[in-house]
């Protein structure tokens, strides 16, 4: 996973799966992500499972704000099943 920070918007991009995300990554979005980030773009994730939505959904919380762009199908589909499309729409 990579992550860059542009004019009030993150951008993550690669593999967020449980079989890729750890801590560090998590401290590293947690740190960039901050008041003056408005937006968080998932257009450049190639593969999102829950492990991204929870992430997401923890990143809501901290930032109730918070907006996400170019979610994924999967993480769409997946955020549809547990009934928190419109935590993260």
């Amino acid at each position: 996973m990579q992550i860059s920070e542009t004019q009030g918007t993150v951008f993550l991009s690669g593999k967020i799966t449980a079989a890729t995300l750890n801590q560090e990554h998590c401290r590293r979005v947690y740190a960039a992500v901050g008041d003056a980030v408005h937006t968080v773009d998932l257009s450049g994730v190639e593969r999102a499972d829950s492990a991204c939505l929870s992430l997401l959904l923890a990143l809501r919380r901290r930032h109730p704000q918070l907006g996400f762009a170019g979610l994924p199908e999967d993480l769409r589909a997946l955020s549809a099943l547990y009934g928190t499309d419109d935590w993260v729409a």
